[in-house]
């Protein structure tokens, strides 16, 4: 902590039932202990291209967590039980991916990428664990200022020092989390859904119209009878192109916005970033 943080620190006013500590100010009821005392983080298993076998039991790389890969290599050694996973583990990736995922499938072998994390039950809510982490990866993230956050290791996470509430508080923060996580999981499946109806209606209206019974062949497919085919050119007055601006040279602090390929996502502007 710097001066002006630590003279900042200093100086926050307590409310009534808060106490200043070296994470912050948190209820006087809760304590700050080392992750190490309430979790225990297991390493994953290296593997060597020769070990990786077409049956037996599946290991869990990055890209099978983050949605990026789906096939799996497998092994029939026989392991640690420490070494394995089964549903509803808490793992967390800590290498060019990061952050807490739950398992969700049958027993597994977790790569070295990965740890999986136990918890002391009578002490520490393991959901509640996996939102704390949460944050605190968002904080690195954000500390890290978008690079890699290649300073996250195993020793420096157990000595990470954490706020740890009465274990009821920590189920009860940890319920409404998860009820949280479940009503966007429902939009985003709204979305996802309008999205795909939006795609049909697209095929569908754009192709065959509205209301037409008689359609002909032509080079983009059937179309209504009563529809022509014709050059973008034909019926446009003209076509510009953008320039192309060096940011150090033309970019001033006042003047005309200028719109770049990150303010149009998904056919929309995103007006908050302009040049």
């Amino acid at each position: 902590m710097g001066i002006l943080e630590s003279w900042a620190f200093e100086m926050t006013e307590v409310r009534e039932g808060y106490k200043k500590t070296e994470i912050g100010v948190i209820p006087v009821e809760w304590e700050v202990v080392e992750q190490q005392e309430v979790a225990t983080f297991y390493n994953g298993r290296a593997y060597k291209l020769s070990e990786w076998e077409k049956v037996g039991t599946p290991v869990i790389r990055l890209q099978n967590l983050t949605g990026s890969g789906k096939d799996y290599y497998y092994s029939r050694m026989k392991l640690p039980d420490h070494q394995y996973c089964s549903y509803g583990d808490l793992l967390y990736m800590w290498s060019a991916t990061f952050g807490p995922v739950w398992w969700n499938g049958e027993k597994a072998i977790y790569h070295y990428h990965i740890w999986k994390i136990a918890t002391d039950e009578e002490r520490l809510n393991k959901q509640f664990l996996y939102y704390l982490l949460y944050k605190i990866t968002i904080r690195m993230k954000n500390e890290s200022h978008g690079s890699t956050m290649m300073h996250v290791t195993k020793g420096g996470m157990e000595k990470l020092r954490i706020q740890l509430p009465p274990l009821k508080e920590q189920e009860k923060i940890a319920d409404i989390l998860s009820t949280a996580d479940e009503k966007i999981d429902a939009i985003a499946l709204q979305i996802q859904k309008a999205q795909t109806l939006k795609k049909g209606l697209l095929q569908k209206l754009l192709s065959e119209g509205i209301g037409h019974t008689e359609f002909k062949d032509s080079e983009l497919g059937k179309i209504p009878d009563s529809w022509e085919v014709v050059k973008i050119q034909s019926i446009c007055e003209f076509i510009s192109v953008g320039i192309a601006t060096s940011t150090s040279k033309h970019c001033v602090p006042n003047g005309v916005p200028l719109i770049r390929n990150q303010n149009i996502l998904e056919n929309k502007f995103k007006l908050d970033d302009l040049l």
